[in-house]
């Protein structure tokens, strides 16, 4: 028999050893049986590469070529084996399938493939819903003596008993009790929930169909809905969108967060910016937030102009930024020469409609009606709204008493027919608002905020060496710099020093309503008329 090269197999431990003296052109050797796939064929001491041999049945091994006469055929099969509580030192290399029951690994596990999958196979599981398909656990080591407590858990479990089940995803974390609650499932259909503390309630759920985000609602019904089941005030937050910096300055100007309208994709013309409705801090108070509502430039430049705020004293102030009258509810500015400042089109093609209502806690108390050709303003007379109703008496002595005028205004220069108000006053009180020579405390800008003009920070990026790079604005000029009426394209004042204010004493200006003269008018006309009857009588 020639030589065999290769290492002595192992007696009756992990090889089996078969030799044949082969026949003159003999094929097929039958052995006494091998697993298919764990074996190796000597011709003559030479190793054969499974393309000179087929052995697929388990039994018999055929040689490609036929031997010659006296040639020794050595097959060497290889049997499955078992090692209890022993020690590897070094690589151990597994050609073919590992199965183990239960297999614990002190250190990493690495898998190299082109394509590294890690499989995980529950051969008792059917496509039944609520079976557990396998997962992976994180332990904690033993050190109350009670064993080791899972701390997180990922598994899979199906969901449906169809040809194709659709299996969810589970990912949970242990609690103070350790025991473990559900914080995230993924569907097989896509949908996405995030659990509550407690792992029983979804309260952030991504509806993948839909296409919509549901915040405390597994079933929304807009691309994002926030519900709850009911707020006792605006200081608890429920079901509110909160947008802002992590920290607030106390500086006026700084903006608090909002939200941008911008063209499709986020892709702007040549850098302009878009509709936005942002947070601003109005005060030196960190606390006094408003609201301003920005557009366009209608210069055709890359800055958004405010067109409305809402400051924190809940003053509306329409094309402008600060409030004239500290008591005021609506304020608006405009160049009254270049167009009007206010309004309403009536668009109804017949009947008289209501442009405007003023209202008490009463009701209503007055009001502005159109119709298609004309106004009338309205103050309320109704019958149900008076007592004591008597007949006027000497309105003619009364009329006698006013003292119309004719005067010149000062502001401009025009001549007017009228009446000085502290005068009528003193016949008609309630034609008159105000007291004579009265004041009132106004408060007014000692020296304009100043600030920064910038360029608002380009995009994050990633630099050649892999380092993240922070956004950063661009300062033009450094502070005491006063908003400009106009910036160049790209640029912003930021406000960083608030303006300086104080209080001073103003007249407070009488003002007069003559339509309510109308009826001592009417009664001292028809006193008048009574004495001509009586007269010619």
């Amino acid at each position: 028999m020639a030589g065999y090269l290769g290492a002595i197999p192992v007696p009756q431990a992990t090889q089996h050893r078969e030799s044949f003296t082969a026949t003159s052109g003999q094929t097929t050797f039958a052995t006494a049986g091998y697993t298919v796939g764990f074996l190796d064929v000597y011709l003559n001491g030479s190793h054969l590469s499974p393309a000179d041999f087929t052995a697929t049945n388990g039994s018999d091994v055929v040689l490609a070529s036929g031997a010659s006469a006296d040639d020794v055929c050595d097959i060497i099969s290889y049997t499955a084996f078992e090692v209890n509580s022993q020690t590897f030192t070094g690589g151990l290399d597994v050609t073919g399938t590992v199965t183990a029951d239960g297999l614990t690994v002190d250190g990493d596990v690495h898998i190299d493939d082109a394509v590294p999958i890690l499989r995980l196979d529950s051969p008792s599981a059917t496509w039944s819903g609520g079976e557990d398909l396998g997962g992976i656990d994180w332990y904690t080591k033993d050190t109350s003596g009670s064993g080791p407590a899972v701390m997180a858990r990922i598994y899979s479990e199906s969901s449906g008993s169809n040809a194709l089940p659709i299996p969810n995803m589970i990912f949970q974390t242990s609690v103070a009790d350790v025991s473990l609650k559900d914080r995230m499932l993924i569907s097989g259909n896509g949908d996405i929930s995030f659990y509550e503390d407690t792992g029983s309630t979804a309260k952030l759920f991504w509806d993948a169909s839909a296409e919509s985000l549901g915040i405390g609602t597994s079933s929304p019904s807009t691309t994002l809905a926030v519900e709850t089941g009911g707020i006792a005030s605006l200081s608890s937050y429920a079901g509110h969108i909160v947008v802002g910096p992590s920290s607030r300055t106390s500086s006026s100007g700084d903006y608090s967060g909002g939200i941008l309208f911008d063209q499709a994709n986020g892709v702007q013309a040549s850098g302009k910016k878009g509709a936005s409705i942002t947070g601003l801090q109005d005060g030196s108070d960190v606390n006094s937030m408003g609201i301003t509502f920005n557009v366009h430039g209608t210069d055709g430049n890359a800055n958004r102009e405010e067109a409305m705020r809402l400051d924190s004293s809940g003053r509306l102030l329409i094309r402008k930024t600060s409030a004239v009258t500290s008591g005021s509810c609506i304020e608006m500015e405009r160049d009254m020469s270049s167009g009007v400042a206010m309004e309403i089109n009536n668009t109804a093609s017949s009947g008289t409609q209501n442009a405007i209502h003023f209202r008490s806690e009463g009701g209503v108390v007055g009001k502005i009606t159109m119709s298609t050709s004309a106004t009338a303003y309205v103050t309320s007379s109704d019958y149900r709204l008076k007592t004591d109703v008597q007949p006027m008496t000497g309105a003619s002595d009364r009329v006698q008493a006013l003292k119309p005028v004719n005067f010149e205004w000062i502001s401009d220069g025009t001549r007017v027919d009228g009446f000085l108000a502290h005068e009528a006053q003193a016949v008609v009180p309630e034609c008159v608002s105000g007291t004579k020579d009265g004041m009132m405390d106004e408060e007014y800008q000692v020296s304009a905020a100043t600030g920064d003009i910038y360029t608002p920070a380009t995009d994050a990026y990633v630099d050649e060496d892999g380092n993240d790079v922070d956004a950063v604005d661009e300062v033009i000029h450094s502070a005491d710099v006063e908003q400009p009426e106009t910036l160049a394209d790209g640029q912003q004042w930021r406000e960083t020093t608030a303006a300086v204010m104080d209080t001073r004493s103003v007249p407070d200006y009488q003002g007069i309503d003559q339509s309510k003269m109308v009826p001592l008018l009417v009664a001292a006309l028809q006193e008048a008329l009574a004495r001509i009857t009586a007269l010619e009588g």
